[in-house]
Formats: structure tokens, sequence, C-alpha cells
């Protein structure tokens, strides 16, 4: 019977720790925090104004993505990427909503995660100058800095050019 509706189905989310191991909503959740409580695992935490989506392993050259939202209007103020052992790959904040803490926000939460698994953020030698700057706010160690990279170069994780 055909009622205009796709037959396929599809498996939910992927255990990142089982082989072939799939399961849908909550049951993902669940899972992972049952059986891996100590490994990261993909989710969101809210706070009056905000909202954190932490994903792990969303693409390969994104193993823990970070991106802030507003928890209002949904709209991608700030994003943080690191590696594998934590290192910044790149962060971005909207033009509008520099400078008013979100990527230390981003950072802050990144360093809570280590319970999970997740590795605490450390500064890359590749930064630009605004990185520079924020860098020495955020503190940490600071890796001498090689190549300086243009804001340019750093602008493409989100296309916040893009206003709805």
């Amino acid at each position: 019977m055909d009622n205009g509706q796709t037959s396929t189905k599809y498996p939910g989310l992927g255990c990142p720790h089982c082989p072939a191991k799939f399961f849908n909503g909550d049951k993902y959740t669940s899972h992972v925090e049952g059986q891996h409580p100590d490994k990261p695992r993909s989710h969101s935490v809210e706070d009056d104004v905000h909202r954190i989506d932490y994903h792990y392993y969303a693409t390969p050259v994104h193993p823990h993505w970070f991106i802030l939202s507003d928890k209002k209007s949904g709209k991608m103020l700030s994003n943080m990427n690191l590696s594998e052992e934590g290192e910044v790959k790149g962060v971005e904040t909207h033009p509008k909503y520099q400078r008013q803490g979100l990527a230390t926000k981003l950072w802050d939460y990144a360093s809570s995660l280590g319970h999970m698994g997740v590795p605490a953020p450390k500064h890359s030698s590749g930064r630009t100058s605004a990185g520079e700057a924020w860098a020495k706010k955020v503190g940490g160690e600071l890796p001498a800095r090689g190549r300086l990279l243009s804001a340019r170069q750093m602008n493409m994780m989100i296309d916040f050019s893009r206003d709805e």
C-alpha cells in the first residue's frame, strides 16, 4: 500500500564505542551513560540564555565539536572544535556577538567534561591575533605561536553571514 510515505527505515544513532550497535532516541543516551559512563557521548545542555551542543565525532575532522546557540531563537552564535587530543582546531563567534564571553563559555564547558573522557582543551600553536588575546584571557599553557592565521583562514566552520 502506498500512502505517500517512505517505507525505508534507517537505524538510530550508532554507539561510538560499540561496533554495530544502533539505538533510537533516549535508548542511545541510556546505553552510552550505562555502558560507557567514562566515554564521550553527544549531548546538549542549557542555561537560561544559551544551549551548548556537544557532538562527538560529528565528522572525522570534528572529533569534539561544541556549538553554542541562542536558546530562544536557535541561532548559532559560537563554536569550538577540538582535536582528539584536545588541541583547539578552531574557535568562531558570530561577529555581532564577539567579546561577550561566548567562546570562553565553550572553553569552560569543554574543560568540565573530563569525567566523560573528553580531553581538556589545549591551545594550538596556530592562532590568529584575536585568538592570541583570547588564549591569554582563558589561560592555560600557550605553545609558541607558529604561523599566523588570518581570520579568513579560520572562517569556514559555520556560515555566520547567513542571517535569517
